[in-house]
């Protein structure tokens, strides 16, 4: 190692493990290289002792004395900065989870009538339909009636079927929980489509009793009854298996939507059937 001078000692980018090796190789320099800044405590404390014991007059004369090696400085903890309050906008609120099971609740109300719709109203409406059509067709209704049935059931029929088309506005339930409350209707997304179909349905029943009524035909007449009992019956289940889905989920209540379509389709379908009943 090259002996390093008074001069040199004043640089203070020296590195404290070549400092060390200075304190080994030129004891004369130690009081230098203990007031250098880059001088680590441990080494400044080595110096310390051997000046205090020998004396400053004879450090020229002492023996190089054991390396020290450098001891290894901490690296500076970084704290981590304090919290900064965000925007009060984008806080979530404290009772955020509440709100969400709210939302997720609806949204398994929703989901269990629109399975229940597809997996059992639509084949039992089909099935009814059928069987109603063949005993208008082929052997007759025997049904007693009056006049007075005849008289109210082409009007009641689109009258039910006005009212159903109102009850797919309203809710069909709702669920509370922690003070937050949450409702779907039958166009919400979580229904699927479920009342743009019912819709459809109850504007063809309205246009195809507007018909009947206009066109004074027997084959206009059936058809606008078979048609009324069709969608009527699906109506009718779903309104009701909605209904029974709700009222099983915890927390959940029905709503008006579904009581509505219940009854405008219950409704509806006695209309219907009426239309296909023979007059005396």
């Amino acid at each position: 190692m090259t002996a390093f001078t008074a001069q040199q000692l004043t640089n203070p980018e020296i590195a404290p493990a070549t400092l060390a090796e200075i304190v080994n190789t030129q004891p004369e320099m130690w009081a230098i290289v203990q007031a250098h800044p880059n001088c680590y405590p441990a080494l400044a404390a080595h110096i310390g002792q051997h000046l205090a014991t020998l004396g400053v007059a004879q450090v020229a004369q002492v023996a190089p004395v054991a390396p020290v090696a450098p001891v290894a400085q901490a690296a500076p903890t970084t704290l981590a900065a304090p919290a900064t309050p965000a925007d009060p906008a984008a806080q979530p609120q404290p009772a955020s989870g509440a709100g969400e099971q709210v939302a997720a609740g609806a949204k398994l109300v929703a989901a269990g009538a629109k399975d229940y719709f597809l997996h059992t109203v639509t084949p039992a409406a089909k099935r009814a339909s059928a069987s109603i059509q063949q005993a208008a067709h082929e052997r007759g209704v025997t049904v007693p009636e009056t006049k007075s049935l005849h008289a109210w059931a082409p009007i009641a029929v689109p009258a039910c079927a006005f009212i159903a088309i109102l009850s797919l506005f309203l809710p069909i339930g709702s669920i509370s929980a922690y003070g937050y409350s949450a409702s779907v209707n039958f166009f919400a997304e979580e229904a699927g489509g479920e009342g743009v179909m019912l819709l459809i349905s109850m504007l063809v029943v309205i246009a195809g009793s507007g018909a009947a009524l206009v066109v004074h035909r027997r084959w206009v007449r059936i058809t606008a009854g078979v048609i009324g009992i069709l969608f009527g019956l699906i109506a009718a289940i779903d309104g009701f298996g909605t209904m029974a889905n709700i009222n099983g989920a915890s927390g959940a209540s029905v709503g008006a939507g579904s009581v509505l379509l219940a009854a405008s389709a219950t409704g509806l379908l006695v209309a219907a059937v009426v239309t296909l009943l023979p007059k005396k």
